[in-house]
């Protein structure tokens, strides 16, 4: 009885053992079987090896979103990872998280392979046709093209952009993609045609962009020197109105550095007979000179024209800052004084 009871507790034990052992090999061998972006609960069933609620996002055409990478927020629904760089396994690049799957391993491309991102290149180019590149700092690519730095461009200015390129699954579909880009050349920068040029237009002999003057057609303020289109012509600016220089403004207005708008100057010797020859419908008759209220005083309609300083805050005249016009003192901002019509330091 003892030596039946003894092989009986060895034989269970034996038994347990192998029960064991079974179970972790079967657990060791279970395959992977979910593509990135396919619903997980744990990490052993993405062939990426990762479960998790923060991927980076990709777009409908399989790019990650953005040039500084977007992720989900944790919390979310879990998904399979996708291919870190170097991983094998990958089906085409969107199961990468970027670059491009070549021979089954995400991986960025050299220079003349096809591309539809920077981020798949080696350099980081991915030129406009959709070509791995490395761009030359020679300040000749054209707005628009696809960009390392500014000095790769014509107008100095590389940033963020939108590229459309050629789909190199579908050959006959464009992708449009967030990529960094030349930027257009502002007013007296460097152009070879009008597309070179941030709202002007570029000027076929000095090969500068320029605006237009009084009296050219235009479409935007922008596009004129005055910034001010008015009806499809380039216009000079009125009271309040947006300019780039006195010049741009009508008769006895200035143009104003702090908010580049047209405002009231009245001048001393600006000679009138009645109210009606003052922009700021002020005349003394006994000088036939034009006048205008001191600051503190009431002007109708917040018309900066009725005031010295040429600026009317919630129908008040405003004080006038150091150079500009003054009838006294008082119409100065603290620590300066009116001599000569103008606001000085004291």
């Amino acid at each position: 009885m003892v030596r039946s009871s003894l092989f009986t507790g060895v034989l269970i034990g034996l038994l347990g053992v192998i029960g064991t052992c079974t179970a972790a090999a079967t657990n060791s061998t279970k395959k992977a079987y979910k593509w990135p972006d396919q619903p997980c609960t744990k990490d052993w069933q993405c062939k990426s090896g990762k479960c998790t609620d923060v991927r980076l996002i990709h777009d409908a055409n399989g790019l990650s979103e953005g040039t500084y990478f977007d992720y989900t927020d944790p919390g979310g629904d879990k998904k399979c990872d996708w291919f870190g760089l170097n991983s094998t396994g990958c089906r085409s690049y969107r199961d990468c998280a970027y670059g491009l799957c070549l021979n089954k391993t995400c991986t960025t491309a050299k220079n003349g392979h096809r591309c539809i991102a920077g981020f798949q290149c080696d350099s980081g180019v991915c030129s406009n046709s959709g070509y791995c590149i490395t761009p030359l700092d020679n300040h000749k690519r054209r707005a628009g093209r696809a960009c390392d730095n500014g000095y790769n461009c014509l107008s100095g200015s590389c940033s963020s952009n939108f590229i459309t390129r050629p789909s190199f699954t579908k050959p006959t579909y464009n992708i449009t993609h967030r990529d960094d880009a030349c930027q257009p050349s502002q007013f007296k920068g460097p152009c070879v045609s009008n597309s070179d040029c941030f709202s002007t237009l570029c000027d076929a002999t000095t090969k500068t962009c320029y605006k237009l003057n009084r009296g050219d057609a235009c479409t935007s303020n922008d596009q004129c020197s005055s910034a001010y289109c008015k009806a499809g012509q380039c216009t000079a600016s009125s009271q309040s109105q947006p300019c780039g220089q006195t010049s741009d403004c009508i008769d006895h207005f200035e143009c104003r550095d702090s908010d580049k708008t047209c405002q009231f100057v009245p001048t001393p010797d600006y000679e009138c007979d009645s109210y009606r020859d003052c922009p700021s419908f002020q005349c003394d008759t006994n000088t036939h000179k034009c006048t205008a209220y001191s600051a503190g005083e009431y002007c109708p309609y917040n018309f900066g024209q009725f005031c010295i300083s040429g600026s009317c805050v919630d129908q008040q005249c405003a004080l006038s800052e150091p150079g500009q016009r003054c009838n006294k003192t008082s119409d100065c901002t603290s620590g300066n004084i009116c001599t000569n019509g103008v606001c000085v330091a004291a």
